[in-house]
């Protein structure tokens, strides 16, 4: 055989290695997604975002995926500094994602940082989307937190508008916990209003209320 036979036999092994090698590593990276976002297991969890994230088969957008998973996980865990991290570099892969700046503001919550959990939100509600009224919560937990009482009830009110509070539930709730007297008809008029000011006037959240229905 010769030599330039032999040369060309190697070149397409090594071709042939490097993909196979290249596919096995997508399937891994494939399989990982599942898990990273997967929240029955913390640790797994951060475990399979971890290889995502150091993987050479994935693109910025996973792994500005695995990293908010990862913080999200991580916040859970209260391990603040790591989640706060991982938040910072899902956002600096991903600037325009909403759901990224709005996990950074729980993170910064949780971290009693108002007011950078404030403009995290803010910046969440700026970019929009379908989900911009769980923004506007967390924009008025924050708000809350920092005394802030008339822009948190101003959020809440955009939070209903826009369908991630129900006016119902939310009467309701604040009946059960007597700040609220009238009646319970979604019609959220100056006294729900009222209610919600001496709610988060008393820094007591709305995240422990049932989902709306």
């Amino acid at each position: 055989m010769s030599a330039h036979r032999l040369n060309v036999m190697a070149i397409l092994l090594t071709v042939s290695l490097f993909l196979i090698g290249a596919s096995a590593a997508y399937a891994q990276n494939d399989a990982n997604l599942g898990t990273c976002g997967d929240e029955s297991d913390r640790a797994r969890q951060i475990r399979a975002c971890t290889q995502i994230i150091q993987g050479a088969s994935a693109n910025n957008a996973r792994r500005a995926g695995a990293y908010l998973y990862r913080c999200q996980a991580k916040d859970l865990l209260k391990q603040t500094a790591g989640a706060i991290a991982d938040c910072e570099r899902s956002i600096s892969l991903r600037g325009t994602d909403p759901s990224s700046w709005n996990s950074m503001a729980i993170v910064y919550q949780g971290a009693k940082r108002w007011q950078d959990a404030i403009q995290a939100a803010t910046h969440a509600i700026t970019i929009g989307g379908d989900r911009i009224g769980n923004y506007y919560n967390t924009r008025a937990n924050a708000r809350c937190g920092a005394k802030e009482i008339y822009g948190s009830v101003a959020d809440r009110i955009q939070a209903i508008k826009h369908g991630r509070l129900n006016a119902s539930t939310t009467q309701k709730f604040l009946k059960k916990q007597g700040f609220y007297q009238g009646a319970i008809d979604g019609a959220f008029g100056p006294a729900s209003e009222n209610a919600l000011q001496r709610m988060d006037g008393g820094a007591l959240s709305l995240e422990h209320r049932p989902d709306p229905s």
